[in-house]
């Protein structure tokens, strides 16, 4: 694959830091080249910026990833599938029960910003220019992220978590009561892998909060509530908090991110521009694998 070939990630540094290039990373590059006339980070960049991405959307961590590079279709995911049973050597396979195969179309949302970099460091070969770029785009991209993932209201982007899950609780204030209540309100073969999501505000509030025999509902020591991790997004309202296996949230990962340089957009502040993008969508595949406390 082209991407993880060395001569594209030399093709790719050169790039950014200038539009002279000669014959051979000129056609490294034309291999790889987007319809937007971006391309694509090379893998050994990747790699670092996926990372950085992961570090700051949690939906990378824990929901499920799907890499395609088909920009519109059908995703088909298989809902159910039959539990195994103990036959005999010369016994008839059981029979699957009913499955449901239910069709989610995925759209193609281009995620996109627009930056610049001083041509002082553009031209400093000292300056890890290739490291800047993955990392600090990285980090915007993935805050980005994680905020349409729970936010995202379905018509001109993803359709965030919190418009997709199932509301366990709602109640006037937030007590250990209504903790508890949520937490038994996910059925118990979601409940192996789910994780806690909240805002500071409200992680604040519950770390003070007991149960009936004065205990705690916050365990410090490795910050989880009845052994599953609190995960803290500030994208988050104050009278919300999610719990459930995010797994069941896919992120549909479009078009890789890729990166356009501009060396004349800002040339008379002498600084290289840099158009990044990338192309997702976001859907929650079983609305009950997820539930919301909601303050009324």
């Amino acid at each position: 694959m082209l991407l993880i070939k060395d001569y594209y990630r030399v093709a790719f540094e050169n790039r950014l830091r200038t539009n002279q290039l000669g014959d051979v990373d000129d056609y490294n590059l034309k291999l790889a080249k987007l319809k937007n006339n971006s391309y694509p980070l090379p893998y050994s960049f990747k790699g670092d910026y996926t990372e950085h991405l992961a570090h700051e959307n949690l939906f990378r961590r824990f929901g499920t990833v799907i890499h395609t590079e088909i920009e519109e279709g059908t995703v088909v995911c298989m809902d159910v599938m039959p539990e195994p049973e103990i036959i005999d050597e010369n016994q008839s396979y059981p029979s699957p029960h009913e499955m449901r195969y239910p069709c989610l179309r995925c759209r193609s949302h281009k995620l996109a910003m627009l930056g610049k970099i001083p041509c002082s460091f553009v031209d400093d070969t000292r300056f890890d220019l290739a490291g800047y770029v993955y990392r600090e785009i990285g980090h915007c991209f993935g805050r980005a992220e994680e905020n349409i993932c729970l936010n995202g209201i379905g018509q001109t982007k993803p359709k965030g978590l919190l418009h997709s899950a199932e509301i366990g609780v709602t109640a006037s204030t937030l007590t250990a009561d209504a903790v508890i209540e949520l937490f038994f309100s996910l059925d118990k073969q979601y409940r192996k892998n789910a994780v806690w999501v909240m805002n500071d505000e409200t992680a604040m509030t519950l770390r003070m909060l007991k149960d009936s025999a004065g205990n705690f509902l916050w365990r410090s020591t490795d910050d989880t509530i009845f052994s599953h991790t609190v995960v803290i997004s500030n994208y988050i309202n104050d009278s919300t908090i999610v719990f459930g296996d995010l797994s069941y949230y896919w992120l549909i990962e479009r078009q890789p991110l890729a990166v356009r340089p501009l060396n004349e957009l800002y040339a008379q502040e002498s600084c290289l521009g840099l158009a990044a993008s990338e192309r997702i969508d976001g859907k929650l595949v079983r609305s009950e694998a997820v539930k919301l406390f909601k303050l009324n």
